[in-house]
């Protein structure tokens, strides 16, 4: 998944860029774009989170409970092996998107005034509460 991100990243990176040579107004036509990129972020930072709360329950777990077994604390153990190597996946396809946000955002907002910006983050709302974030697919694109 995170090979298809990279390339779902990498193409919309670049259609960003090849398609906002031209100025501002090239933005309303790339605000769904960007608009589903934020919800990829928002639901990568609630992964993270509600993976560090399973981490912290088995951590405390295995600090509390002295009555559990060998077996069950090895396998907890384990248990936090793989969610360290999951977190450490989960940061780095967030910071590769958060930069990827920010290139695209610098190049669609980069020669605006203030007001456009201000008109343009008011689309970017509109745009991004239109999705449903719960139900949109991390790494693909609609």
């Amino acid at each position: 998944m995170n090979a298809f991100l990279s390339v779902a990243l990498l193409s919309i990176v670049v259609v960003f860029f090849t398609s906002c040579s031209t100025g501002h107004p090239e933005w309303r036509k790339e605000i769904n774009g960007v608009a589903e990129l934020y919800c990829q972020a928002k639901q990568l930072k609630e992964s993270r989170f509600e993976l560090a709360d399973s981490m912290r329950f088995i951590q405390d777990s295995l600090l509390h409970q002295k009555l559990s077994t060998d077996e069950t604390a090895h396998r907890w153990e384990n248990s936090l092996e793989l969610m360290e190597e999951r977190k450490l996946k989960l940061a780095e396809t967030s910071r590769d998107l958060s930069d990827s946000i920010r290139h695209i955002l610098y190049s669609l907002t980069n020669d605006m005034s203030l007001d456009e910006k201000r008109i343009f983050n008011d689309s970017l709302t509109i745009h991004s509460k239109r999705i449903n974030c719960t139900t949109f697919p991390i790494g693909q694109n609609k």
